[in-house]
């Protein structure tokens, strides 16, 4: 497998409530954002990236903003964008090869659309 995708973009019309952007590979099975080995996620509301751990990333995002992530199967990486300007590479090495597809995806806090 080799390539990029991106950008996948979202506009963000509230900041409340919103967890994350990521991509997500089929194991997820109702966990949240980032919460399993291949699902990577970039929140900015708590300005922070998940892959099961998190750390700090990024910047803190408002109203109206534009998130975008990429993928880089080539390299391995995954990279989110904010208004059109790279946060830096977001995660590094991650899972490759047959059988394995990436999703983008987002996950809400309770009670919001």
């Amino acid at each position: 497998m080799e390539g990029r995708l991106g950008p996948q973009t979202v506009v963000l019309d509230h900041t409340s409530g919103f967890e994350g952007l990521l991509f997500v590979d089929d194991d997820l099975l109702g966990e949240g954002v980032g919460d399993t080995p291949d699902s990577y996620a970039y929140d900015g509301n708590r300005v922070r990236k998940w892959n099961v751990t998190t750390t700090n990333y990024g910047k803190s995002w408002a109203a109206g903003d534009i998130v975008s992530c990429m993928i880089d199967l080539d390299e391995g990486t995954i990279t989110f964008c904010l208004n059109g300007q790279s946060l830096g590479t977001a995660f590094t090495d991650i899972k490759m090869g047959p059988g394995v597809a990436y999703f983008p995806a987002i996950s809400l806090s309770f009670k919001e659309s």
